[in-house]
């Protein structure tokens, strides 16, 4: 998980002071978070319906992926540019 957070520069994103998900930081042309379709800057609200704004909740979504087979899916649910996608 740290190795991940690491690889796309996550940061908490914050709004009027509360966590509202993770900021992705800067990404290498090669890296993970370009083949996923992130964009510097993208803010992770949420995956699998799991709320991104606590590091529990965080530990709780690695565990998830980690649980998942090869052709499952995950949902991520981002703000970019201030809208949602999913």
């Amino acid at each position: 998980l740290a190795q991940f957070i690491d690889m796309l520069h996550f940061i908490t994103a914050y709004k009027q002071g509360k966590s509202i998900g993770c900021r992705v930081g800067r990404l290498d042309e090669k890296s993970v978070g370009i083949a996923l379709g992130l964009q510097a800057g993208d803010i992770i609200v949420a995956i699998d319906t799991i709320p991104a704004t606590t590091m529990e909740n965080r530990m709780r979504i690695y565990k998830n992926v980690l649980g998942k087979q090869i052709n499952d899916t995950i949902s991520v649910v981002l703000v970019r540019n201030r809208e949602e996608y999913t």
